[in-house]
């Protein structure tokens, strides 16, 4: 049941070809699928209603959902709290509701925890802490928290300035399409006075960043893959369209969070989902 609710809430694929994306079944299935136990549904239920912009009701299910415990709910209800969505409004409890989901290790909560550490946003500032949470979230690929990771060493932030150890994380994100990674290589590359990697005859790969290359999808989730269901097709999503400054909600992506400097005030992300 959970896993017809996430077929509807996709759309047809290779596997169920045929099967038009309809919320309204989602819904249908993922209740069903709740009423019969399966707890991952009440955050699936939130994505759904986010995604259709049912803030209040978003926020009862994944409510519902972090009560269960359930690491994605806490991020996603946090992010509420955080950005002020849904009528909700309380920084110290997306810090506690963060807390807990990284003690589930959510490479989501370590990210966004991450961010409010960086700058302070509701807790007083903690570089050191953001570095460490940045470096766990970093080591399962999340690709924004490499980033963070090579503008705290580029500046010295919390850790003694290392230009090298922020160009090899730069280049992690780089390959995988980060345009600020970048961007920030390029300025690396320019100060130093050379076009070339250290040690190396390849370019940078900052020019693509001037080309338009677009920032990778992201699955983000494949840590919490145990906890969710057994439906494991990962399809990544265009961008979000923005509008007013602010992403759109887009729940099959895991929009990318500004890294640290990047754009202190735009702090809201995409709800963590299943794939």
């Amino acid at each position: 049941q959970n896993n017809m609710g996430l077929i509807y809430q996709k759309g047809s694929d290779v596997k169920f070809d045929g099967i038009v994306k309809d919320n309204n079944e989602a819904i249908i299935w993922y209740k069903k699928a709740l009423n019969n136990g399966v707890d991952m549904a009440s955050n699936n239920l939130g994505i759904v209603y986010e995604e259709e912009g049912l803030l209040k009701i978003a926020a009862e299910y994944y409510e519902k959902g972090a009560k269960l415990g359930i690491a994605l709910s806490q991020y996603n209800l946090a992010r509420f709290y955080l950005n002020g969505i849904g009528g909700l409004n309380n920084k110290l409890k997306a810090f506690g509701l963060l807390q807990k989901a990284v003690q589930k290790d959510d490479t989501n909560a370590q990210r966004l925890l991450g961010m409010m550490h960086y700058f302070g946003d509701g807790i007083p500032k903690d570089f050191m802490r953001a570095k460490e949470l940045f470096l766990l979230a970093a080591n399962k690929g999340d690709i924004y928290s490499m980033t963070s990771l090579g503008i705290i060493y580029k500046d010295g932030e919390g850790v003694n300035k290392d230009i090298d150890i922020a160009i090899q994380w730069f280049l992690k994100a780089s390959e995988l399409q980060d345009e600020y990674a970048m961007s920030s290589l390029g300025d690396i590359y320019k100060d130093q006075g050379n076009n070339e990697k250290p040690g190396g005859n390849v370019q940078p790969p900052a020019a693509k960043a001037a080309n338009g290359a677009a920032p990778a999808g992201q699955a983000g989730d494949a840590d919490n893959a145990d906890a969710q269901s057994n439906f494991s097709e990962n399809q990544l999503a265009d961008p979000p369209q923005v509008v007013g400054g602010v992403p759109v909600p887009n729940p099959q992506l895991q929009v990318k969070p500004p890294p640290a400097k990047q754009a202190a005030a735009a702090k809201v992300q995409a709800p963590a989902v299943i794939t």
